[in-house]
């Protein structure tokens, strides 16, 4: 039956169903040799290379377990919360295919060495956590690789021949097995994903469903809401890729409604996706246990661990990927936690957060910046790139995408890339750059004020040029975008502004709109301030840059500003007032003053130091009660 069963099974009749899934993930160990022979491993060695008389099943040739294999085989079970068994035995798993050449498999059934597990998969908050039941994890030997010549994709449908590697045959395989407690498509391959990170952490297999290293089956059913029982089953093998298994559930989820809303009875079987066309095949009648014809292994001794062992291994679990995404989903989120685990990174975002990095920033630039530029975490100092995420704002964003590209070399020093790629931000160094522009591009200039938008990339180029890139794009476009356009000649000339003067003035007008100046709130009815800030203008009594303040202000303060200004005299009054280095504004008299983001107020230190921002230009000042203001 089709999979676009999906296409004709309304949303209303697939909600009154509920998916019940398990899963049987199949691990493969990346020991030296093969579980039960000495035979080397590799991948894509040549066909038929890596056998000997005991993996090829020759009569009287005698197994011999591979000690790491069970080894690790705890480990895997201790990191999914299993009960390790005091005694587990080998048994014959008897069927017959082509890539089987002892005609059973050395596997373990009723005594394995795993029980009674759980695994958290972590949802977008804490009601949506699943622990989902881990009923086994167990050791056995791989079946030899089937090669299927002349089908699509290399399945077995459609095929010419087969042809059987036995290089892969004997390989030790780790199959963990899941109670039925998934209920979609989506907590699979979550829980997969989940699942790679912590075997590949562990150390013990490569884990990479491309290679075959990772193999998933998954048994799927599905149930009225509020049903409590089981029904029939049906199991999708050797699903390659976490999508293909999400894909090929959700298609058997809906093949299985379908066939519940037409009547019929869903049958146990094996059944083939096919990830191109969407489609469910089956393959074969679904065996069980009996059909197996399970007996222990004669030639193996039983596997009995002491307590030294499971405590060796023990030692080599850590924290497991789900509780680090719980963990670190209260401070990033679930999406982005989920992201750092999942690629690993995790670990290197906790040590550079450590090292002092602002938590949101360091998963940005971990999880994206740095995995895009390929640099394996292990190699990267967490101290060197915390500093580069601190002085990333100042950084042009091609000299820190390079920084970070370079940040896993031997001796890497942030230090030295921000000191040779520090971004142009302050006005003293910025304003003759733009100066500069502004006097070579007075065409440019007089169509950008009429109207003409387009040509602002022209002068924020040519200001990036003067900078040679070391400048803030979009710091340099604000400046430009903000030229005044309501300050003409006319509106100079009724303000009472000479003739001659009018030029200098519309264009120092312009560049004081550039560092943020919000000069048309004096163009509203405050006619006689704006005469008079005009006169400092012309006399050039007020540097442009010690108006950067106004920016942030409202209407208010900037006049509170200016009489404070006028008022001020050449240096501190008898009441011991002193002024801010910087721009010469009385710097206690306006603390009181409401200037929003720009002027936080002063702050007492002990015993006798003051500190403070200047609430006009907002550099940092600090004096002791008997000295003038310095800058801090």
């Amino acid at each position: 039956m089709s999979a676009d069963a999906a296409s004709t099974t309304d949303a209303s009749t697939t909600a009154a169903w509920e998916p019940v899934i398990g899963l049987e993930i199949h691990v493969q160990l990346k020991t030296k040799t093969k579980l039960f022979c000495r035979c080397a491993l590799g991948w894509a060695e040549e066909e038929n290379t890596r056998t000997c008389p005991v993996c090829l099943g020759h009569p009287g040739a005698l197994p011999v377990a591979n000690r790491r294999a069970i080894e690790w085989t705890i480990r895997i079970g201790l990191a999914l919360g299993c009960t390790i068994a005091d005694r587990s035995i080998f048994a014959r798993k008897n069927y017959f295919y082509p890539d089987l050449p002892k005609g059973y498999q050395i596997s373990q059934f009723d005594l394995p060495s795993c029980v009674d597990g759980t695994f958290l998969v972590p949802g977008a908050d804490s009601d949506g956590d699943r622990e989902i039941a881990i009923v086994r994890a167990h050791l056995e030997e791989d079946a030899a690789k089937t090669v299927h010549v002349g089908g699509a994709g290399g399945r077995i449908h459609g095929a010419e021949r087969s042809l059987v590697d036995f290089n892969r045959g004997g390989t030790p395989l780790v199959e963990i097995v899941t109670g039925p407690d998934i209920r979609s498509a989506d907590e699979a391959r979550r829980f997969l994903q989940l699942l790679r990170q912590t075997v590949v952490e562990l150390g013990v297999s490569d884990a990479e469903l491309e290679k075959g290293s990772l193999r998933c089956d998954a048994n799927v059913s599905v149930r009225r809401v509020g049903e409590t029982g089981f029904r029939t089953k049906a199991e999708l093998k050797n699903m390659n890729s976490f999508k293909f298994v999400a894909d090929g559930i959700d298609a058997e989820i809906a093949r299985q409604i379908e066939i519940y809303e037409s009547g019929g009875e869903v049958r146990q079987e094996t059944l083939h996706y096919d990830p191109t066309s969407g489609r469910i095949t089956p393959l074969r009648s679904k065996e069980d246990s009996d059909d197996y014809r399970y007996f222990p292994e004669p030639d193996l001794v039983p596997v009995e661990p002491d307590a030294a062992t499971v405590a060796a291994q023990r030692a080599e679990v850590g924290e497991s990927p789900g509780a680090r995404i719980v963990r670190l989903r209260a401070t990033l989120g679930y999406e982005t936690a989920s992201g750092l685990v999942t690629s690993g990174r995790d670990r290197l975002y906790d040590r550079v957060v450590a090292a002092g990095a602002d938590p949101r920033a360091a998963a940005n630039v971990v999880m994206n910046q740095l995995a895009q530029a390929g640099v394996a975490p292990d190699a990267v100092d967490p101290a060197e790139l915390a500093k580069l995420i601190e002085a990333r704002d100042r950084m042009p964003r091609e000299a820190l995408l390079e920084a970070l590209a370079r940040a896993g070399d031997p001796g890497f020093r942030a230090d030295d890339v921000i000191a040779g790629s520090a971004l142009v931000t302050t006005i003293d160094a910025l304003l003759p750059i733009i100066e500069k522009v502004y006097d070579e591009s007075p065409k440019q200039i007089e169509s950008f004020k009429s109207g003409k938008d387009g040509l602002r990339g022209y002068l924020v180029g040519q200001t990036m040029k003067g900078t040679s890139g070391r400048a803030d794009p979009e710091l340099v476009a604000g400046r430009w975008s903000r030229l005044i356009h309501d300050v003409n000649e006319a509106s100079l000339l009724a303000a009472g502004v000479p003739s001659e003067d009018v030029g200098r003035v519309i264009r120092r007008l312009d560049m004081a709109l550039i560092v943020k100046a919000r000069w048309r709130v004096f163009l509203e009815g405050k006619e006689l301030v704006f005469k008079t800030l005009l006169g400092e203008l012309l006399e050039d009594r007020i540097p442009l840059d010690r108006v950067v303040g106004l920016g942030v202000w409202n209407q208010q303060d900037i006049i509170a500003w200016l009489t404070q200004l006028e008022r001020s005299q050449a240096s501190a009054d008898a009441s011991g007032v002193d002024r801010c280095p910087s721009c010469w504004v009385r710097v206690e008299a306006l603390v009181s003053y409401s200037f929003g983001a720009a002027a936080p107020g002063a702050e007492l230190r002990e015993p006798d130091t003051q500190s403070t921002r200047c609430p006009a230009c907002g550099v940092r000042l600090r004096r002791t009660v008997a000295s003038p203001w310095m800058l801090a």
